[in-house]
């Protein structure tokens, strides 16, 4: 008798309670888990202990294959077979050996929540390769969704569609989708692109950790609010940037700002500016 079928289960940021009936139902009948460390807080305690963590997809089929009669489920984030985790290992080992249970992918939520339509979109995944690859594709594009990667954050992948003359997208950068700290935030490219641009520009010709060096300046003054509002909204920013807006967040004037604004009356708070707005 042959070993049994390994099942490739999808997995999102709200964890169990966002899975299907039947997805919960192979991991509950499972004897090993197998996934990355990051699906360890999405599961409750009796299924987290049987987690055993791997660090690569190389990993992950050398586990397999040393698993033997044991029933096993490969967790994966979102849908497994897009640009995920299935499409590796049925390739590497087969497909007869697999079953796959998927979940909502994140650019399936990501369209949601911009209500847009994704089934002539041009979609691509900018972990282990560069925008210059795609950027023709995009150029011919109506809709496009990326997958962005540390490497190529959604400020860097502005200003790379910026270099090229496409100028022309609205722009939403949606993060954490599923889970309680969701964000969905929108602007035009240049809009993602300028500031960090600026910033990068000033700090490389002087050194930080300041726009013109160690000292807190009038620029680090103006720039303030967007700093604020960046620390609000947490989009994803380049670590030059991240690093600016933790030196002025910890700046004295700027922490008495802080202090002094969190004792106002609560007669003078106006929601409009103590929320961030919603984008459905």
């Amino acid at each position: 008798m042959g070993a049994p079928k390994v099942h490739i289960v999808g997995i999102g940021d709200d964890g169990v309670e966002g899975m299907t009936a039947q997805a919960r139902r192979v991991l509950e009948a499972a004897d090993v888990l197998l996934g990355p460390e990051s699906c360890a807080p999405l599961l409750p305690a009796p299924l987290a202990a049987r987690l055993e963590t791997t660090a690569n997809l190389e990993e992950l089929c050398e586990r397999i294959e040393a698993a033997g009669p044991r029933q096993l489920v490969v967790l994966a984030s979102g849908d497994p077979l897009f640009y995920g985790t299935a499409r590796y290992v049925c390739a590497k080992l087969g497909k007869d050996r697999f079953e796959v249970v998927p979940h909502v992918s994140s650019m399936q939520l990501a369209f949601a929540r911009v209500k847009e339509s994704w089934e002539d979109a041009f979609l691509a995944n900018l972990a282990g390769q560069s925008i210059e690859r795609v950027v023709d594709k995009i150029r011919t594009s109506e809709t496009v969704g990326l997958f962005t990667s540390e490497q190529w954050p959604p400020a860097a992948v502005a200003r790379a569609l910026l270099d090229e003359g496409i100028d022309y997208f609205q722009a939403y950068v949606c993060e954490n989708l599923g889970s309680p700290d969701e964000r969905v935030t929108q602007g035009s490219l240049a809009d993602i692109a300028r500031v960090e641009a600026i910033w990068a520009e000033a700090l490389g010709a002087h050194g930080g950790p300041f726009l013109f060096g160690r000292d807190f300046g009038l620029a680090d003054v103006m720039y303030a609010p967007v700093v604020c509002r960046f620390l609000t909204w947490q989009p994803e920013l380049a670590a030059t940037s991240r690093a600016y807006c933790d030196a002025v967040r910890a700046h004295p004037l700027v922490a008495r700002w802080y202090t002094e604004a969190a004792a106002e009356p609560a007669a003078w708070l106006l929601d409009k500016y103590e929320n961030p707005p919603s984008q459905g």
